[in-house]
């Protein structure tokens, strides 16, 4: 069963949603990261911009996986850590 989270925005939503294989977030395109990466990302919380969750220096979160980035608020950006905490026991 997969858990998944909505978060509200002026213009659009995100939807994250986590289950065995790995979680999805989908904010007008996809990015899906593998369980053992998300996982990896929320320990390595802050350490590169290149990868993973790392915050920028307008206080906003900057998702990173692939090519692909997506900026969160912090708040966001938690809400995913606890997904990903809650579906995976990290």
């Amino acid at each position: 069963m997969a858990l998944e989270i909505q978060i509200p925005r002026n213009i659009d939503n995100i939807l994250a949603s986590a289950d065995e294989r790995g979680l999805s977030v989908i904010a007008g395109w996809t990015m899906v990261i593998p369980r053992a990466v998300a996982v990896e990302y929320i320990r390595k919380y802050n350490q590169s911009s290149a990868q993973g969750f790392f915050k920028n220096d307008d206080g906003k979160v900057v998702l990173s996986h692939g090519g692909g980035k997506l900026t969160l608020s912090e708040t966001e950006a938690s809400a995913v850590v606890e997904l990903i905490k809650e579906a995976y026991g990290s």
